[in-house]
């Protein structure tokens, strides 16, 4: 074995050995920061997704200043958020429930139980994909520049645990 297969090795058993919620859905209650890591991490890790979704849905709907024309448009996306949020606020309940069940797993079981939760991950991204598209296309250009500001300024912020 050389350097590089014992360091890729040592790499991906700290990954499984590290806190699963982390790996599983890689801070999936971590949507936003302002900057600090700290206080503001913590609290966030404990807030509802339903009340975070809330939260930035009315953000955005006073940001975007909606015509009555595009207010179905607006509801349908903002109720596929809060499904989502709803959605994960569930995962959450149900990986706390479970929270013990992969220590007694191998480490292939692991991978392979960890490789699931990321294709649910991107399911669930795209299916948000499809659902944001729409909704930017009932958008006028100055409010599609509004909305890509706001998201942008919000991935930014949950895109810092990734570093």
């Amino acid at each position: 074995m050389n350097r590089n297969t014992i360091a890729l090795g040592a790499l991906a058993l700290s990954l499984l050995t590290a806190p699963i919620i982390a790996v599983a859905d890689h801070h999936k209650d971590m949507d936003h920061h302002d900057g600090d890591m700290g206080a503001h991490h913590q609290s966030d890790r404990k807030q509802d997704p339903v009340q975070h979704a809330e939260k930035h849905l009315k953000g955005l709907e006073q940001k975007l200043n909606l015509t009555a024309e595009q207010r179905p448009a607006w509801q349908t996306y903002s109720d596929a958020v809060r499904a989502q949020a709803r959605d994960k606020a569930s995962r959450m309940e149900e990986f706390h429930a479970k929270r013990g069940e992969m220590r007694g797993m191998d480490t292939a079981s692991k991978m392979e139980r960890m490789s699931q939760w990321m294709r649910e991950r991107a399911d669930r991204l795209e299916q948000m994909a499809k659902e944001t598209r729409t909704f930017q296309e009932s958008l006028t250009a100055e409010q599609q520049a509004v909305f890509d500001t706001y998201w942008e300024k919000h991935a930014r912020r949950g895109m810092r645990h990734d570093r």
